[in-house]
Order: C-alpha cells, then structure tokens, then sequence
C-alpha cells in the first residue's frame, strides 16, 4: 500500500491524513500500527477485500485541552495519507507518537465473534 505520493506505508510510520472537524477540513498526525485486509463494506464485487491502515491518532484540534492520544481507529484510502519523516511533526505529537509500540497486545485487531 502506498501513500498520497508513492511512498510505501509500513507499521511505525508516522503519517498525516486528512479529517473533518465540523464543517472544516483539517490535518493530524498519527502513526500506522498496521495494515489488513477487510470486507469491501461498499459491495463492489461479493467478496471482494480492501486494504485498511489501522493507525493512532493525535488529538490536538479545536480545543484548548493538551494534545492526546485518540483510540486506535482506521483509514480507507491510501491517497489520503502522507508518510512523513521525524522532523515534519510537532514536538508534542512526536512525545505522544513514541510512546505507541505497535506490536503492542493493546493495539492488535480483535477478532469479532
């Protein structure tokens, strides 16, 4: 899978996808935990798999609160993710994304039932 300008997307990446805030568009930062495969909820063909991003994000938008980790969440395009290096990101979001093991127990896909 790779991002908006080519680059592969591996877990540990940091990122910067696009978000709504409201009626805004906005930018946030995040870091991939890891990449699978999922039913295509759009139906395009029975059966059919897309490929997901499953990432961690930095809360740090509209309001005055610190920033802070957000619960691990998922992205479904590709080309709405930019894979960025260390030095693009804020001090405050680059102390939040260091702590995120992404082999962490805590961060795996949990199997529905």
């Amino acid at each position: 899978m790779k991002d908006k300008s080519g680059k592969d997307i591996k877990p540990g990446d940091l990122i910067v996808y696009g978000k709504s805030f409201g009626r805004s568009a906005g930018l946030q930062f995040g870091k991939v935990l890891f990449l699978y495969d999922a039913k295509d909820e759009w139906g395009r063909a029975p059966g059919s798999k897309v490929k997901k991003v499953r990432f961690i994000g930095v809360d740090d938008g509209w309001s005055e609160e610190p920033p802070r980790l957000q619960k691990p969440s998922a992205l479904n395009y590709s080309s709405h993710i930019v894979v960025l290096e260390r030095g693009q990101i804020s001090k405050k979001a680059l102390k939040l994304l260091d702590t995120v093991n992404p082999e962490a127990e805590e961060y795996k896909l949990k199997e529905k039932k």
